[in-house]
């Protein structure tokens, strides 16, 4: 006799990106680890639009700077070698898209 009883994963083993708890929203270091980039770019955008005063046009371009930087800047990796939670990674992106809705000439640095 079948059931239709979800089965949870075996401990220890990472889920896959659509394989989470319903109720668990993803994290930054699910989306790097699973090379997740969409996911990331979308989560990444949500994240710049919080910031409540940016303009949906500065939002968009503000996501791409900040994207890019750490994809050049070799960001991604540092998050995931350094063992970053995720409020440090968030509090890093917010902090890289303040300094490029200044108009910092210096991306990548802290």
């Amino acid at each position: 006799m079948a059931t239709n009883a979800p089965v949870a994963p075996l401990q220890g083993t990472s889920l896959a990106p659509f394989e989470r708890a319903p109720s668990q929203e993803p994290t930054w270091r699910q989306f790097l680890a699973h090379e997740d980039a969409a996911a990331f770019w979308k989560s990444l955008a949500a994240l710049i639009e919080s910031i409540g005063d940016c303009p949906s046009e500065e939002s968009d371009q503000l996501t791409q700077s900040v994207f890019l930087e750490l994809m050049t800047y070799g960001w991604i990796e540092r998050f995931l070698e350094e063992d970053w939670t995720d409020a440090s990674i968030s509090a890093h992106l917010l902090s890289r898209a303040a300094i490029h809705r200044g108009g910092s000439t210096e991306p990548g640095t802290d």
